[in-house]
């Protein structure tokens, strides 16, 4: 029974330890990768989602277009 309760305590300990390098790892991550708040407003802006949006599909529309073969007719 020592011997279990042992490594479960050792298992523990290691998941703590674990637990709290993680932790400290993603608030820095956090604070080192700070992204402004306006450059997110620009993401979120109506003038993002009309270019990104609105242009594109079109401009795969028509190069789609070019790649596809001639009709043939019967």
């Amino acid at each position: 029974m020592d011997n279990k309760l042992a490594l479960a305590l050792k298992h523990l300990g290691r998941l703590s330890c674990a637990i709290t390098i993680g932790c400290s790892l993603i608030i820095w991550f956090k604070n080192f990768f700070y992204i402004p708040q306006f450059v997110l407003d620009v993401f979120r802006s109506d003038v993002y989602q009309g270019i990104f949006t609105m242009y594109w599909p079109v401009f795969y529309s028509n190069s789609l277009e070019k790649f596809d073969e001639p009709s043939r007719g019967k």
